[in-house]
């Protein structure tokens, strides 16, 4: 019954896809009209359609018709994404993909959902030679009732064939756990993985329907990923921050970097460890040397209050050979909020050790000050802006004279707390 049902909603996706219409899943619908309303727990969801790894190509695929559901605290909310299809590099095509992402209450519970189906995804060249699989499906399912919390996922194929040169086809057998399927020079199809993990203080179920290995290449080719979760703790509010040692940005596209090393905070935070990333030497091109870059962060779910920090460091940026040394860098952003909403904000613990310009200590510039190197950069104040539940802090940011108009924040730091 579930691999027809199946079958019946990814061939009506496909055929509402198509003509640009959003088709949902008769739950996911629910959902997405219910009234909203506080859950109680940090809800999350994420799914894909496929996803391309390793290999002989050099660059794998994007993953198709992504959505998540980063951290909600209330259920009746529904977000979708859908493509009617795509290409895989150097493999072949997928057609019809729809995730849906939902929170909703029922049945004495909070749930989380996700679903993803994929309409059909071929592998090879029609014409020549191809293998065709239908109607794939992955659910996952994460709720707490009285009983506790629970996790479930859900996965189906509707069929698989091959398909010769002159489009004669032969239906294959559904592969099982313990039997995949292997089409001799061309790939072998395995029952996704299903990973379900429950405690007295959480839910997660992640399904993959499908891994699909090409053998000429050894590319793997995940079909179908479906992911939930339900977590308690969530006490005077969610937690939400980044920290990072640089962040770069330039006009032109010639030089660019996204924050490193990144740090993400958790909704639930970290339940009050100091959690860090770090690399000892990082090389953004042309002369601009970074040593000791680190991310830190801290979330703390008291019972009357909850205290986030997030921290970006820097032991040292040299530019133009050593003609711009900056050293001792930090950035820190720190939110509290208590149980009667009060939050407050601040950048304590943001400081900049030294400048030095050809040798001089250079005094570290506020306001409308900058410090210039010619044809190296341009030094300018820090930053720090807060927002309605946090604040961001940058702890000093460059301006590049090479061409290339980048502009290097160095010690960045985002952290906020919002209510439940």
């Amino acid at each position: 019954m579930r691999r027809a049902a199946s079958t019946a909603v990814a061939l009506m996706a496909t055929a509402a896809l198509t003509t640009g219409l959003t088709t949902l899943t008769a739950t996911g619908a629910q959902a997405g009209t219910a009234a909203k309303r506080d859950a109680g727990y940090a809800l999350g969801a994420s799914g894909f359609g496929t996803r391309l790894d390793g290999g002989q190509i050099p660059t794998g695929s994007r993953e198709t018709a992504f959505m998540v559901l980063g951290c909600s605290t209330r259920t009746g909310v529904h977000r979708e994404n859908h493509e009617a299809a795509g290409t895989l590099p150097g493999l072949g095509t997928v057609s019809g993909i729809q995730t849906d992402v939902w929170t909703r209450r029922g049945g004495g519970g909070i749930h989380s959902f996700s679903e993803n189906r994929v309409a059909k995804v071929t592998i090879g060249q029609p014409g020549v030679g191809s293998l065709e699989i239908t109607a794939i499906d992955s659910l996952s399912h994460t709720w707490h009732d009285a009983k506790g919390f629970h996790a479930e996922t859900t996965t189906s194929i509707g069929g698989i064939k091959l398909v010769g040169p002159g489009g004669l086809t032969q239906n294959q057998k559904l592969p099982t756990p313990d039997q995949p399927l292997e089409i001799p020079g061309l790939a072998k199809v395995e029952v996704g993985s299903a990973v379900k993990r429950v405690s007295s203080h959480s839910a997660i179920a992640v399904g993959n329907a499908l891994k699909v290995t090409v053998l000429p290449t050894g590319t793997s080719l995940k079909v179908a990923h479906s992911s939930s979760r339900v977590l308690d703790g969530v006490k005077n509010g969610t937690f939400h921050g980044s920290s990072a040692a640089t962040r770069v940005s330039a006009a032109d596209g010639n030089l660019t970097s996204g924050p490193t090393p990144l740090s993400l905070m958790s909704c639930q935070g970290t339940g009050g460890k100091l959690v860090s990333k770090a690399l000892a030497d990082v090389n953004l091109g042309d002369q601009v040397v970074l040593q000791a870059a680190q991310s830190q962060q801290r979330g703390t779910q008291r019972r009357h209050k909850s205290v986030a920090m997030e921290r970006g460091s820097l032991g040292t940026i040299s530019l133009g050979g050593g003609q711009l040394v900056i050293k001792g860098l930090v950035a820190q952003a720190n939110v509290t909020r208590t149980d009667k909403g009060r939050t407050t904000k601040s950048a304590t613990g943001t400081t900049v050790g030294s400048i030095v310009v050809n040798g001089q200590e250079q005094s570290v510039p506020t306001g409308d000050q900058t410090i210039e190197v010619p044809g190296v950069a341009r030094v300018l104040p820090g930053v720090v802006e807060k927002t309605r539940h946090g604040i961001a802090v940058v702890a000093l940011r460059i301006q590049l004279l090479d061409g290339t108009l980048a502009t290097i924040d160095l010690g960045v730091a985002h952290a906020s707390i919002r209510p439940r």
